[in-house]
């Protein structure tokens, strides 16, 4: 199977992590002021519903990073090979835990 309908799903969805900007921790409650505003908002929320329904835990820093670097034509810290295989690991790990969650496995962390 080709790497890239394994990364597609982690591909849609970090597409839709670009249009959405980390907050700082000390920053006030930012308005909607534009249909657009609103449907990148609606974004974020449905991209991290996402990344939490698969009990992903994100450090935004490192997410923005990456997709900072990519928008600007930054070096990545990783290389294309290492990317995809860590991509590749990831979506086998949510596989695996999604499997033990239809097999009644319970608990809030699987292993």
């Amino acid at each position: 199977m080709p790497h890239t309908s394994i990364l597609s799903p982690f591909l849609l969805i970090l597409t839709g992590m670009c249009l959405i900007a980390a907050p700082s921790h000390g920053e006030e409650r930012q308005q909607l002021n534009s249909s657009g505003d609103k449907i990148q908002y609606a974004i974020g929320v449905e991209v991290a519903r996402n990344f939490k329904n698969q009990g992903l835990e994100l450090n935004l820093d490192l997410v923005t990073k990456g997709m900072r670097d990519v928008l600007s034509g930054e070096k990545l810290l990783v290389s294309e090979k290492e990317l995809r295989s860590i991509l590749i690991s990831v979506q086998s790990d949510i596989r695996r835990k999604q499997s033990l969650v239809r097999q009644g496995v319970t608990g809030n962390k699987i292993p």
